[in-house]
């Protein structure tokens, strides 16, 4: 049974508004007072994601915790790099009900998918991604150089 409306439209606010909380947690564990973004840091977090996946309560974290605070990294990542904006889906029948996605990059013209960071971060705790998440912004920022009738507008607004 799917969690009531409400309280998933709690969750997804609790989680917007704690972005910078999450992003500060994980600056802590990486001992660093500001994150880039960049495509090495983004496969230092995938491999911190990796490493502490099955020990999460090691640092004092629950599984839960742990990937939240990587999602919240991966999503003010994907904006510092391509902007957009975080929306959730509230039709119950949706498979990515409740969850915190992005949209709303690379112009009015861009037909993409919204972008899932949840998702990405469940698949690689269970090893079924077929390239590191850092591929994926990779080829995202190959796609949006080569393809400038797509005009980005990167959010910067958390280091």
């Amino acid at each position: 049974m799917k969690k009531p409306l409400q309280q998933v439209q709690k969750e997804y606010e609790d989680f917007i508004n704690h972005l910078p909380d999450y992003i500060n947690q994980l600056k802590s564990y990486f001992k660093t007072d500001t994150f880039h973004y960049g495509l090495s840091e983004i496969e230092q977090v995938e491999k911190f994601l990796k490493k502490h996946k099955k020990k999460s309560a090691s640092l004092g974290l629950t599984p839960e915790q742990l990937d939240t605070m990587v999602v919240a990294y991966l999503g003010v990542a994907w904006l510092w790099h391509f902007g957009g904006q975080w929306f959730m889906v509230k039709h119950q029948s949706a498979s990515e009900y409740g969850v915190p996605l992005l949209a709303g990059f690379g112009g009015k013209e861009y037909r993409g998918v919204a972008i899932n960071p949840s998702g990405w971060v469940s698949m690689s705790r269970e090893n079924q991604l077929d390239k590191p998440i850092s591929a994926i912004y990779k080829n995202y920022i190959w796609f949006f150089e080569n393809h400038p009738q797509y005009p980005l507008e990167p959010i910067r607004n958390i280091q």
